[in-house]
């Protein structure tokens, strides 16, 4: 759920500096674009989260609908671009 907020959050500025570019938006994406890229990036090299996932493709597979599956291949190759796998 905090993910998902935070995806929401920060797309909305990015959105508001495309059609309202201000300061005060820019010096926020200034601040914080780095922290932002940090935490994403640390999700992709977090080896817990990955095993989580690599034991939901071997045991939990099979019993997903379409959608997850797509999602837990989706971010198999997310792990793999970010070098884990």
């Amino acid at each position: 759920v905090k993910l998902y907020r935070l995806n929401q959050m920060w797309g909305l500025t990015g959105h508001l500096l495309a059609v309202n570019d201000s300061k005060e938006l820019r010096e926020l994406q200034d601040k914080f674009q780095p922290l932002i890229t940090e935490f994403y990036v640390s999700l992709g090299q977090n080896e817990k989260i990955y095993k989580h996932y690599k034991w939901i493709k071997h045991h939990e597979y099979k019993t997903l609908d379409q959608t997850s599956q797509k999602v837990i291949d989706n971010e198999f190759r997310e792990f793999f671009l970010s070098g884990i796998g």
